[in-house]
């Protein structure tokens, strides 16, 4: 009898530490924004529900069909996680960020302390629509092994005009951020659309669509799809389509390779080399329309 007895107390605290385990997911687990009050219709305010997904200690990161209003920045300050839709056309993102004359950020990356790097982030098949003219959507400080597929990342009109300061994709990093891969993506009336600020290297942007916000030649700001800064070193730009910015390519880093996209209707130039861009290559581009394709290095890289 005394046993039986031990056997039936057993019961509720073997279902008390499975309710435990469900609520609280392993890392390893996929976790639904759903799950944590996300709605999903374009009108309720899913920020908390999102950040409590992100702060899970899950590996990934589901974000099923449905628009999420966005009113404050998403912080990720861990890495080795997947953030995953259905797809980009219909798991959205829409930024609903405060004072259209303040920078914001909808999804921030770090930063880390100087001795972290964020490793092996995935970030796919997601729409991401900001909706006023100083958002960025990514800003990722100090990575490595990062991987951003099938996303679209679109100004709306709300954010365009001659204020239109709106960032795609933005690396910041003061110590250096190599093995960046951004493919088959959309960036469409942005300002800006990928910009590699610091010591990012051996990355890539490949099979990418850059709609620009069409030529306007602003100076001193002019819209830009690829901006390159000076520490920026054997990166790729290959098989994009780059049309309607007043830059395409701009580059001062070194031994970065643009080929075989295609360029048209930019306001001043599909191309942009600076004379620090020593030993990189322009090869097998096609070029419409009357901008300029400029390359004012020292004469060791090539121009095919």
């Amino acid at each position: 009898m005394s046993s039986l007895k031990r056997t039936f107390w057993g019961i509720p605290l073997l279902l008390a530490s499975l309710v435990c385990a469900a609520a609280a997911p392993a890392l390893g687990q996929v976790v639904d924004v759903k799950s944590f009050g996300a709605v999903g219709d374009g009108m309720a305010d899913d920020t908390a529900a999102f950040q409590a997904a992100l702060n899970a200690p899950a590996s990934s990161v589901y974000v099923p069909k449905g628009t999420y209003r966005i009113t404050a920045t998403l912080v990720l300050t861990r890495c080795a996680l997947t953030v995953r839709g259905d797809n980009r056309l219909a798991s959205i993102i829409r930024s609903a960020i405060g004072d259209p004359n303040e920078t914001a950020f909808l999804f921030r990356v770090g930063p880390f302390p100087i001795t972290t790097t964020c490793d092996s982030l995935h970030i796919a098949d997601l729409g991401f629509e900001l909706g006023h003219a100083n958002v960025r959507a990514l800003w990722i400080h100090e990575a490595r092994n990062i991987s951003i597929d099938r996303v679209r990342v679109v100004a709306l009109d709300s954010a365009q005009g001659a204020s239109n300061r709106t960032i795609g994709i933005q690396f910041f990093t003061t110590v250096y951020s190599t093995g960046v891969r951004i493919n088959d993506s959309q960036f469409l009336g942005l300002f800006l659309g990928v910009d590699f600020q610091g010591q990012v290297t051996g990355s890539s942007i490949k099979g990418s669509t850059f709609f620009g916000p069409g030529p306007r030649v602003v100076q001193p700001y002019p819209s830009q799809a690829i901006f390159m800064s000076p520490d920026c070193a054997g990166n790729s730009v290959i098989s994009n389509v780059i049309e309607g910015w007043d830059i395409g390519v701009e580059s001062f880093g070194t031994a970065n390779l643009v080929g075989f996209n295609h360029f048209e209707r930019q306001g001043k130039y599909h191309v942009l080399l600076h004379q620090a861009a020593d030993q990189s290559a322009l090869v097998a581009n096609a070029f419409y329309g009357e901008a300029e394709v400029v390359y004012e290095g020292p004469g060791s890289g090539e121009y095919l």
